[in-house]
């Protein structure tokens, strides 16, 4: 079978509401089907993205990997198993096979040899499924089947392990770990308690700034109005992050395996993502800053990863947080950093 393309409806719509993306995708996308490429350029091997059609960075990088003559497979959790299709056979696991239905042929697991996790959304219980204890035996049947199925595919290099990605979420945790392991992090305040939170603001004398504990939100500096017995009702139905307010610059940093790409984000704004055309400024690392970053991605079990701190006017590097899942395309547009190309090199290493 040839290579083939199809154009992704709606992608220019889509463009023009993502300002993370200004000048990026001044062209329709493409999205290279996962179809068996020509036999003169195919490597025996395939590569799956964990994502969505929908998603930018998905797309980019399974273009990308195309691009080298390799095949691959978009895996979209919630398309299981209307459009994904399974079969797993314990007694020789690596021989269980996976299909985007009707469109592709089975892929054997053990052809599977790279893994980008980008994007998961758990997966999804059909609408016709109204009975509560119904609803919850697909929904448990679902899960567990896409759990072992990426379990099943230990041989892979995966960028990153869904264990790593999964344990992203248990941040405060991470905080902890890496305070202990003497990276210099915010002092931090997890609280649903109005009276803890009202001390914790007077501890720092209003310089804190809060976020929900899992993120997906935007960072916020506390005010004194944050502490009225109005304000502080909120706590009764969700916990809050309180943590010290770090003045200076921010710096994202993205490691890939032993390589550093470190931007400087020129932002005037508490949450940088808030300022999307803040200018990136390529910058050195220092030497001690660079070995913590290799440090921070060993403790978290990551090969790729969007790493936030903050440079005090000091000249300190305060760790905020790794996330295994960055996205990449504007800051590689602005620096410079081949950030793609050696994310592709990582997936087909073993190629």
């Amino acid at each position: 079978m040839g290579s083939s393309t199809e154009t992704v409806s709606g992608y220019v719509d889509a463009k023009a509401s993502l300002p993370l993306y200004p000048t990026l995708f001044p062209f329709v996308l493409t999205v290279v089907s996962c179809r068996l490429l020509p036999e003169s350029v195919l490597c025996p091997m395939v590569v799956m993205i964990v994502g969505k059609q929908e998603d930018l960075t998905s797309v980019y990088i399974q273009e990308k990997v195309a691009q080298r003559g390799i095949e691959t497979l978009m895996f979209n959790t919630t398309l299981f198993p209307y459009q994904h299709k399974l079969t797993y056979d314990i007694d020789a696991p690596a021989n269980g096979s996976v299909r985007q239905w009707p469109e592709t042929r089975a892929i054997a697991f053990s052809e599977i040899k790279g893994v980008f996790r980008r994007w998961s959304d758990g997966v999804k219980v059909p609408d016709s499924e109204q009975d509560p204890l119904r609803w919850r035996l697909v929904y448990r049947n679902l899960e567990s089947a896409v759990n072992c199925f990426f379990r099943s595919l230990d041989s892979a290099i995966w960028v990153n392990t869904a264990q790593a990605t999964d344990e992203h979420r248990l941040k405060v945790n991470l905080l902890q770990t890496l305070r202990q392991q003497g990276v210099r992090v915010p002092d931090t305040l997890v609280t649903c308690q109005p009276e803890d939170f009202r001390h914790f603001y007077q501890k720092w004398d209003g310089n804190i700034i809060m976020k929900p504990v899992l993120g997906w939100a935007d960072t916020e500096r506390v005010t004194a109005e944050h502490c009225s017995d109005e304000a502080l009702k909120l706590l009764e139905n969700m916990p809050v992050k309180l943590q010290e307010f770090i003045p200076g610059t921010d710096i994202r940093i993205y490691l890939i395996k032993d390589e550093l790409f470190p931007v400087e984000i020129q932002s005037k704004t508490v949450d940088f993502r808030n300022d999307p055309y803040a200018p990136r400024v390529p910058i050195t690392l220092p030497d001690a800053v660079a070995q913590t970053c290799f440090q921070i991605a060993q403790t978290l079990g990551l090969v790729y990863a969007g790493i936030d701190m903050r440079r005090t006017p000091a000249g300190e590097y305060v760790f905020f947080e790794a996330n295994p899942t960055p996205v990449f395309l504007y800051d590689e547009e602005a620096s410079g950093y081949p950030i793609s190309d050696c994310l592709v090199d990582l997936l087909v290493s073993r190629c």
